[in-house]
């Protein structure tokens, strides 16, 4: 929409040229596209630059959106049209894995705090959701029930806003049929407040890994520099262009090491193999192999590259250690008093980072909150050497008791430290009591995403709509349409309350979005449950406001809290 004036000037106009712009349909990209057909996008240009225009937007394209541009395509000074065609094609998201995307808003942590300190920025990122939420659902051509926990403000209204979408304003577009016998999929819409703790364990994933450590943004990485003054090293980690990583995303660490030694001695071989040429054959093998083996060069780099910064990090900062901490104070059946002084292990100890300790703290302070008075004095004792321990900023250390208030147990739903009856306690005892029987594979991956046991529960049919209602289903089911709308009553058969789970009734396609965002470990679950369930199974995609390692989570909680101050 702005090209270079030293590439393409205001006065050259390549007739012969079709110009294909893909956009989302917004209104500064409506604006510059009005420009580009009256004047070519140049001030002063005498008109379009190009032959004709193919215009392709992510998204849905309002009505006046598209007078404007028809307004635009027939002005003076040609007084003819160059759009050639307009289409709508629905990829107004991230499409991160095949499982996987993320549909990224302005300020994350409006969606974290009430609703109402930041009105604007809230409806701005719930209407981003929509958006993007909306283009996954065309995109699989398919009509959807929309469900949503109760209790959350910003699940309710991002629910409530897509049923009205799909039920009112877009209701034609969203009129696709259902195959016969088959219940509607489900889009599921989740708050990120009820599962704090998983953004807040170090993963061991090789994916999950990357990000926490390293950072990835829409697939990319840029790790430090190999010598001063070079520029970061830019990676992209892709499971559609990358096999080998494609095939470890979700191998811990150790087996990533093991399989990144494998490919090194792999391209080893291969080029001691072409650097031995005596006949004319062999050199002509070893020409048309030079794409392969320059690839295999090209892979083999960028894994150790990276491998020896996780490895780095891992070892400077005692990850081990901490994460060793993290997953008993989560998931351990140690007494409050045993995971309290481990904790002020880590805050004694010189390699783990900051924000490191803050996770620590964190992770403590909800799994006690419910605790005795004792638990309650620990969580104080470690606040406060929190705060003062060195680098740690005293904005960092308040972030504790702003996730509490936040995100603690009164504003979760379910039990996520099964602690909140006597019947969970008991479970949970028994629980430990197997576990230290039969020992633990991984210390360092005991916990599971709750995520996992609300996915159960939805392929069992076994979700409740007093804890998770239809969006829109207050206004009864829409005429017509495919069989249990978006906005419709639930499926004949499907459960209600506690009725018994009908087979027919569980879905066959679930799309999962998280206010808040999602984490890679999430990710990872979500793709071994589609492996497990075979090519015939059930499908899963989950999807959120964003990626998140426990940087960004950190960060936007802090954010939560400067925006609580302000409001005090």
């Amino acid at each position: 929409m702005h090209p270079s004036p030293s590439i393409h000037p205001s006065s050259l106009h390549p007739l012969h040229l079709q110009a294909v712009c893909i956009l989302r349909p917004t209104r500064p990209n409506i604006a510059a596209l009005r420009r580009a057909l009256r004047s070519g996008g140049g001030p002063g240009g005498p008109g379009p630059r190009f032959g004709s225009y193919h215009l392709v937007f992510t998204n849905r394209v309002g009505d006046g959106g598209l007078q404007d541009l028809a307004d635009a395509d027939g002005a003076p000074p040609t007084g003819r049209g160059r759009v050639a065609t307009v289409t709508e094609a629905f990829a107004d998201f991230e499409a991160l894995d095949p499982h996987h995307f993320a549909v990224p808003v302005p300020k994350p942590s409006a969606l974290l705090q009430p609703l109402a300190w930041d009105f604007g920025a809230s409806t701005e990122g719930l209407g981003r959701a929509c958006d993007g939420l909306a283009a996954v659902l065309l995109s699989l051509r398919r009509r959807f029930t929309v469900r949503y926990r109760k209790g959350s403000e910003p699940a309710a209204r991002l629910a409530a806003s897509l049923a009205a979408l799909a039920d009112g304003e877009e209701r034609a577009l969203f009129s696709f049929g259902a195959p016969p016998g088959e219940p509607p999929p489900l889009c599921l819409v989740l708050d990120r407040r009820d599962d704090p703790v998983t953004p807040l364990l170090l993963p061991w994933t090789y994916q999950a890994m990357a990000h926490e450590l390293v950072g990835l943004d829409c697939n990319r990485a840029a790790l430090p520099p190999t010598r001063a003054g070079a520029p970061p090293q830019e990676l992209v980690l892709s499971t559609r262009q990358d096999p080998f990583f494609a095939a470890h995303a979700a191998s811990n660490f150790g087996d990533a090491g093991t399989a990144v030694r494998a490919l090194v001695d792999e391209f080893a071989r291969s080029s001691a193999g072409a650097a031995n040429l005596s006949t004319i054959e062999q050199m002509q093998a070893a020409v048309e192999s030079y794409g392969e083996l320059s690839a295999a060069q090209a892979a083999a780099a960028k894994h150790v590259g990276l491998l020896g910064e996780l490895s780095r990090a891992v070892n400077e900062r005692g990850l081990m250690d901490v994460s060793a901490v993290e997953q008993d104070v989560a998931c351990g059946s140690s007494a409050a008093t045993t995971h309290a002084d481990a904790v002020r292990g880590l805050l004694a100890d010189a390699r783990p980072s900051p924000a490191d300790k803050v996770r620590a703290v964190c992770l403590f302070a909800l799994r006690y909150e419910r605790g005795d008075a004792g638990a309650k004095a620990a969580t104080a004792d470690l606040v406060s050497r929190l705060a003062d321990s060195p680098g740690v900023p005293r904005s960092a250390a308040a972030v504790v008791g702003v996730l509490l208030r936040h995100a603690g147990a009164a504003r979760r739903a379910g039990d996520l430290f099964s602690d909140a009856s006597l019947s969970a306690r008991l479970s949970a005892a028994a629980r430990a009591a197997t576990t230290s029987l039969r020992g633990v594979d991984n210390v360092y991956t005991q916990h599971t995403p709750a995520l996992v046991g609300l996915l159960d529960a939805v392929l069992k049919g076994r979700l409740k709509e007093g804890e998770w209602p239809i969006a829109g289903s207050e206004a009864g089911p829409p005429a017509g349409g495919g069989g249990g709308g978006v906005g419709g009553s639930p499926t004949p058969g499907a459960p209600n309350g506690d009725a018994p789970p009908s087979a027919a009734a569980v879905p066959r396609l679930v799309v999962v979005f998280i206010v808040g965002g999602t984490t890679y470990q999430e990710a990872a679950a979500v793709a071994a449950l589609n492996a497990g369930g075979g090519p015939g199974g059930p499908r899963v995609i989950l999807g959120g406001t964003g990626v998140l390692n426990s940087r960004a989570f950190l960060d936007a909680w802090g954010a939560v809290g400067d925006a609580e101050r302000a409001h005090v």
